[in-house]
């Protein structure tokens, strides 16, 4: 219900803005136009494709029209005399200030739309460039994968954008290590937030919560002191190079140290190198499942 309301709010706003377009081009294409976009709109089965097919259309829209009120006939058409690509420069720019000025509304709506795709542009590079190209941190990068449960009863219910993305529980996850006998190693991390007290003044901060294997199996070396032990209790921590930095100035003393973490005492062992991250998750610091 709240979807078919959505894509009649979505039609209406495109219909509207098909009054951007020139009376005489919308009188021709405008029809067609509407038609078309109400079939995308009908195929998105999510909000989210429906507010992307919106957006896309919209933009068709603002730079159709933008198009056309740029490329119609103006003074220098007429010109008998070849003018230099600098001339011809200087009057396209002049034209186009005097057209969009004519049109504040319309200006207005070119700016919005045209920062909206050039930030969303930016943030999906963004994305696609630190999970699909840039290669991971870590040495033997292309062996590395995610591996992650699935639960298929969900997949027709209104949880069916996650039903890909499940969770394992620190059972089944020693369970799976156990059994499984296609990786040379397996590891899991999660995370959780906590109030960290250091010199009387609290901050809270990002926890990563990780298996004794994580950091061997991303090549992580310590800058300061040891990474986990097999047999550490959930009281020992290892700190960020940047934590280590920010709130204990780089002080090589830290070792051994106790701080206090919601209240309780856990016991710092070791300081993680620079730059080094666990893909995706950014912790202050880190301590044993």
């Amino acid at each position: 219900m709240k979807r078919m309301r959505l894509r009649r709010v979505c039609a209406a706003v495109f219909r509207q803005s098909l009054r951007l377009l020139p009376p005489s081009f919308r009188s021709r294409v405008g029809a067609e136009m509407m038609h078309t976009f109400g079939s995308r709109l009908r195929e998105s089965t999510t909000t989210t494709a429906v507010l992307r097919v919106t957006i896309r259309e919209l933009t068709g829209v603002a730079l159709t029209s933008a198009r056309l009120l740029l490329t119609g006939p103006h003074p220098r058409t007429r010109s008998p005399n070849r003018l230099s690509f600098m001339d011809h420069l200087r009057l396209d720019l002049a034209f186009a200030v005097r057209a969009f000025a004519r049109r504040p509304g319309f200006t207005l709506l070119v700016i919005i739309t045209f920062g909206l795709g050039i930030g969303a542009t930016t943030a999906m590079f963004s994305v696609v460039d630190a999970v699909l190209l840039r290669p991971l941190p870590y040495p033997n990068a292309e062996q590395i994968v995610a591996i992650y449960p699935t639960l298929p009863e969900w997949r027709n219910t209104g949880l069916h954008a996650h039903w890909e993305r499940a969770s394992f529980s620190n059972p089944e996850l020693l369970d799976f290590q156990r059994l499984q006998t296609s990786f040379e190693s397996v590891a899991g991390y999660s995370g959780t937030r906590a109030t960290l007290l250091v010199g009387g003044a609290p901050e809270r901060i990002q926890i990563g919560i990780g298996s004794p294997d994580l950091f061997p199996l991303l090549g992580a070396r310590p800058h300061l002191g040891r990474l986990f032990a097999a047999d550490d209790l959930s009281s020992t921590i290892v700190l960020t190079h940047g934590l280590w930095q920010r709130r204990f100035g780089g002080d090589s003393e830290v070792l051994g140290r106790t701080i206090q973490l919601n209240g309780q005492a856990h016991q710092v062992v070791g300081v993680l190198p620079a730059g080094f991250e666990v893909a995706g998750f950014a912790a202050d610091l880190w301590r044993p499942i």
